[in-house]
């Protein structure tokens, strides 16, 4: 398959648009299990806007166009996490006999009759199952000793994304063309807490940029040479919160977010050369290109 992506130029005439898309939160319904975990709706604002211009420095000559382009989010996600039972909290260990029936060990039962060293539940767990908020959900767990907390977080996002292109003939009758173009990325979002009134467990950056040159030689009215220079530079980083030692059961969800942060820079540099034979109703292509990318 070829793909051809062309950015639009300016023209002799003074040409912009503007333009919004809203959606909002009185579009939206609410889910079957935030209802039925007496979630309220989650907010949803989504705003989408942007503005272009271009025309000419120099009337048949010189030509430039920018764009611009603007999203922003306000808006909430549902978010489930596993979290301990209120017996377990206790330390009140719930389990199905062989009749099917649910039986509870105590806190001094488990230390007698389940640990071998008799040293029962560790008060340090125990302090810090006290901290998980309480539960409302039973989508998730074993529906005795871990169940699930259903809730709503704020999300923001927020992206910015920058055009501008320059076209120039080098001569009046249109044999040599050159045109630069470059494309800048400012974006952030945040991800969801771990729990309610916890920080985002990260924070997503994005400042990828880059630029192309390009020159077209009409060698005959038949025969066009395309040379092309690209830089593309991506860059992505990722925060992290983790501030405390990981403490972490098995099939429970951590209740801190463990995050770390992460850096990419990713630059790749492009060379590629193309001709383009018509002759009749057929047209020949040939070429090659050149890539160079780092890390």
């Amino acid at each position: 398959a070829q793909i051809s992506l062309v950015t639009k130029s300016g023209t002799n005439n003074v040409h912009g648009s503007l333009y919004e898309y809203l959606r909002n939160t009185k579009t939206s319904a609410n889910s079957f299990f935030n209802n039925s975990s007496g979630v309220p709706r989650q907010t949803l604002n989504r705003n989408i806007f942007g503005a272009s211009v271009g025309g000419p420095f120099v009337k048949n000559r010189f030509f430039y166009f920018f764009n611009y382009e603007g999203r922003r989010d306000r808006s909430e996600a549902s978010a489930v996490r596993s979290v301990p039972s209120m017996n377990l909290r206790q330390g009140i260990v719930e389990y199905i006999r062989t009749d099917g029936s649910v039986a509870t060990l105590s806190p001094q039962q488990v230390a007698t009759l389940v640990d071998p060293a008799a040293i029962g539940a560790n008060q340090a767990v125990m302090r810090l199952f006290q901290t998980y908020p309480v539960p409302n959900d039973s989508t998730v767990g074993d529906g005795l000793n871990i169940v699930g907390f259903r809730f709503k977080a704020p999300l923001r996002l927020r992206q910015n994304t920058y055009i501008a292109k320059f076209d120039y003939q080098l001569d009046s009758s249109g044999k040599h063309q050159i045109f630069w173009r470059g494309n800048l990325q400012n974006d952030n979002d945040i991800s969801t807490p771990q729990f309610p009134g916890d920080p985002p467990n990260q924070v997503n950056l994005d400042n990828s940029k880059g630029f192309a040159i390009g020159y077209n030689l009409l060698l005959r009215p038949t025969l066009i040479s395309t040379t092309r220079y690209g830089y593309t530079r991506q860059g992505f980083e990722n925060t992290g919160i983790q501030n405390r030692s990981a403490i972490s059961f098995r099939n429970i969800d951590d209740r801190y977010g463990l995050t770390r942060g992460l850096s990419q820079i990713l630059p790749t540099q492009h060379l590629a050369q193309d001709f383009t034979w018509t002759r009749g109703a057929h047209s020949i292509q040939w070429g090659g290109s050149i890539r160079n990318a780092g890390s």
